[in-house]
């Protein structure tokens, strides 16, 4: 590798982001690499250093959220070099700690002073510091680390691209949280990159959860961006449990949600209670393979929660787990509190993380429906799902 100290100098894309819009996104990063980037002859280059400059009038949230996530990419980008992990912050936490891990609230879209500003001041001043003391130490880079460099580059060159179009002009609520949201999913997302390669993510351990509302809606574009608000926190606290964080097992737990719920627009089976009597009443086979032994069984222990689950055992089973009577008040399974820790629930005592991680849909789906009802919608939203959580 080139000397060391040729880190600090190197920039990203173009000299400013006043300039024209950044490079085209690059397939290989030793064709995107600066010319003075310091390069790794083994495994590709790195030390380069991450520019992104918000809009000349961003109110302060925007401009601290830009430093911020220029903060975190130069510190990844610098411990791709070191190969340590201790001084590249958790996002998830980061996020939460700054008040920025759910809604985007307009409000930060101004100049008044509030918490959330002064821990964001707080963390980038620690960032700053931190990347001075390691710039000098960059010497080589995990054999991963040229395939995340360059996503990371990517990212930057996006964002720049974004930060840039806002223009120098006043700009309105609406362009400012958008922006703020952009910054933050990249984040989250090149986290998860940078887990794969360095096993630093504590998120299992954190509250937020892997999913973010600009991920519901991207799936689920007609569905009321209120109630995916409302849904994203039970959902994301049900897939930590679950041990639903890596992205092909979370693009297959949503398709099936997806397709279970009508996308998420109904967390109970449609149907009336002669069609649940008769189709899944003691009297018939299917119903008393589901534990229905009473009259009324069939509608009673209809398909609720974000897996639809059906039937007396079922609901008995998952009661038991969750600390629920689910057996005495099966309504409560449809209520958003427990309807995704059902889902979870079923998902995890079934062992379809497994499946999951095979790519095999259609083993999950037999298992949840008993059958292929509905396989071909189920891998359109698999295949959507994939692709927006980037799963390999």
């Amino acid at each position: 590798m080139g000397d060391p100290t040729s880190a600090s100098s190197s920039r990203i894309v173009g000299e400013s982001a006043t300039a024209d819009r950044p490079g085209p996104r690059s397939d290989s990063p030793y064709t995107a690499a600066p010319a003075d980037a310091t390069t790794c002859p083994t495994y590709g280059w790195t030390g380069w250093t991450v520019e992104l400059s918000p809009p000349p009038k961003a109110h302060a949230a925007l401009r601290l959220l830009t430093a911020l996530t220029q903060g975190v990419f130069q510190a990844m980008v610098d411990q791709l070099g070191v190969g340590g992990k201790a001084a590249v912050p958790d996002v998830n936490t980061l996020l939460r700690d700054t008040g920025l891990s759910d809604t985007i609230d307009k409000s930060l879209a101004t100049d008044a002073h509030n918490a959330t500003l002064d821990r964001m001041r707080s963390v980038k001043k620690g960032l700053i510091a931190q990347h001075a003391d390691i710039t000098a130490q960059v010497a080589t880079t995990a054999k991963m680390g040229t395939a995340l460099n360059r996503d990371i580059w990517n990212a930057v060159a996006d964002l720049r691209t974004a930060l840039a179009a806002a223009g120098s002009g006043k700009l309105s609520a609406q362009v400012e949280v958008g922006l703020l949201d952009q910054l933050r999913t990249s984040l989250r997302k090149i986290w998860k990159k940078y887990d794969a390669v360095v096993n630093a993510n504590n998120s299992t351990k954190d509250g937020m959860g892997p999913l973010t509302l600009a991920d519901l809606k991207s799936l689920m574009p007609k569905t009321s961006s209120d109630k995916l608000r409302e849904y994203l926190p039970y959902l994301n606290k049900a897939m930590l449990a679950a041990r639903i964080t890596d992205p092909k097992r979370e693009a297959a737990f949503l398709a099936q949600v997806i397709h279970e719920t009508d996308k998420l627009k109904t967390l109970t089976e449609y149907g009336d209670d002669d069609y649940f009597d008769s189709n899944y009443g003691p009297g018939t086979a299917i119903g008393r393979s589901l534990g229905n032994t009473h009259s009324g069984d069939g509608s009673r222990y209809r398909g609720r929660g974000a897996l639809q689950i059906t039937g007396r055992s079922n609901y008995r089973a998952a009661g038991k787990a969750l600390g629920i009577d689910l057996e005495d008040h099966p309504g409560q399974a449809a209520e958003p509190e427990h309807a995704f820790d059902i889902a979870g629930w079923y998902w995890k005592s079934h062992h379809l993380n497994g499946h999951a991680d095979k790519s095999d849909l259609d083993a999950i789906t037999r298992d949840i429906n008993g059958g292929s009802t509905g396989a071909g919608e189920r891998r359109d939203y698999y295949d959507r799902a994939r692709k927006i959580l980037d799963a390999d």
